[in-house]
């Protein structure tokens, strides 16, 4: 869900199965290792709703979120989580994806030139669409 959300570019994402109800920051990068605590900013039992109520219906409520407070709560959220843009770093893992082809390449090819490797593994078109 938090890979799915962060591709997306969406700053929040709940999940639930009505026995729990978790919300997830979703501009943090997510690993495979993450721990499901990861990026978590609320979370709540069933046991904890008729206590917390009026909390919740305050920002997830029909009404409320037509009146902008989920789109505050993700705000006010923001500050919790450090930012990393998807194309940012998907860009990132292209060049270090790049590094480690080149290496290989002139690993098994010692008669290529440094132009030849860099024709072979350089930015191209598709990826100035990628940065626009």
């Amino acid at each position: 869900m938090r890979r799915y959300a962060w591709s997306a570019k969406l700053p929040l994402s709940i999940l639930t199965d009505f026995e729990e109800f978790a919300i997830y920051g979703c501009r943090i990068k997510p690993d495979q290792a993450d721990k499901s605590s990861v990026a978590r900013t609320f979370y709540l039992k069933y046991t904890d709703y008729a206590g917390r109520w009026d909390e919740i219906a305050a920002i997830f409520s029909r009404d409320a979120v037509l009146k902008g407070s989920f789109d505050r709560y993700a705000e006010s959220s923001k500050a919790k989580e450090g930012t990393a843009e998807a194309d940012d770093a998907f860009l990132k893992e292209i060049e270090a994806w790049r590094e480690t082809l080149a290496h290989n390449l002139a690993l098994r090819n010692p008669g290529f030139s440094q132009r030849d490797l860099n024709f072979a593994v350089g930015p191209h078109e598709s990826d100035q669409a990628l940065r626009a």
